[in-house]
Order: C-alpha cells, then sequence, then structure tokens
C-alpha cells in the first residue's frame, strides 16, 4: 500500500471519528451553552437553613436557637436542633429533634425521629411513626396537654 493511500486513510478515518464523537457531545445545537441551576441550599443532611428563626426554606425548617418560642407554618420537614424550645407546628410530614427538652405541639405529621433527650410531642391526627434513638421523649395526644 502506498504511503499516500495510509494518509488518505487515517485522515478520512480520524474526520469520522471526530465526527462521531461531537454527534454524542451535546443535544446538537453547537452554540447553546448551559447556565448552572442552582441547587436547594443545605445545613443538614436532610436539607434547609439551619437557623435562630425557625424559617421554612425549601419545604425545611431547622431552628437552632434555644430557650426561644417558634411558630412554624406551611413546612413539610422540621429538624429542631436547638434545646428547651417551645414550638407550634403545621401540618408536617416529618419532625426530627435533635435537641433536648423541646415542647412541640404539632397540627398533624406522620413520622416523628428524636435523637435527643426529654422532649415533648403533643400532636392532632393520627398517631404518628416514632423512632427513638435519643430518650425520655413523650409523644402523645393534643388532647392530653395540660
Amino acid at each position: 500500500m502506498r504511503t499516500t493511500t495510509r494518509i488518505g486513510i487515517t485522515i478520512t478515518a480520524s474526520v469520522l471519528a471526530a465526527v462521531a464523537l461531537a454527534g454524542c457531545s451535546g443535544n446538537g445545537d453547537s452554540t447553546a451553552t448551559k447556565t448552572p441551576t442552582a441547587s436547594p441550599t443545605v445545613a443538614t443532611a436532610t436539607g434547609g437553613v439551619a437557623d435562630d428563626t425557625g424559617a421554612c426554606v425549601d419545604g425545611v425548617s431547622t431552628p437552632i436557637k434555644s430557650k426561644a418560642e417558634f411558630s412554624i407554618d406551611s413546612c413539610d420537614f422540621v429538624d429542631v436542633m436547638g434545646t428547651g424550645n417551645t414550638i407550634t407546628a403545621g401540618k408536617l410530614e416529618k419532625l426530627t429533634v435533635e435537641g433536648d427538652g423541646n415542647t412541640i405541639t404539632v397540627k398533624s405529621v406522620k413520622e416523628v425521629t428524636t435523637s435527643g433527650k426529654d422532649n415533648t410531642i403533643y400532636y392532632s391526627g393520627s398517631e404518628p411513626t416514632h423512632h427513638e434513638v435519643g430518650s425520655g421523649t413523650t409523644l402523645a395526644p393534643v388532647s392530653s396537654k395540660k
């Protein structure tokens, strides 16, 4: 085989490979640029912004202040990190209590996880599923609240 023929075959194969790879690397619009999208702010493994106000961000409230009163409405998930708080919450999907000595009243909640100790949680509606990792948590219906 002549050198010019081999060079021609090599160049042709290279061009075809480059064209094939270019077709795999995008949506076909070589002028399109992708703008990065912001991901939700995450402070804990479950998300949310840990702060002193208990504000609900992206469906998550993570109050870290201690010995305070919070009223949290319209939030799917609440993760209480502070201690000695009095918290009133609306309808929740999940409540996690990492702090100690909190008193929490929820309109309704499906699942409660407590890793702190000596917390009291009052609920309306059906009794939630409770996973206790800590100790001394009292889970009771609102009707038993004194």
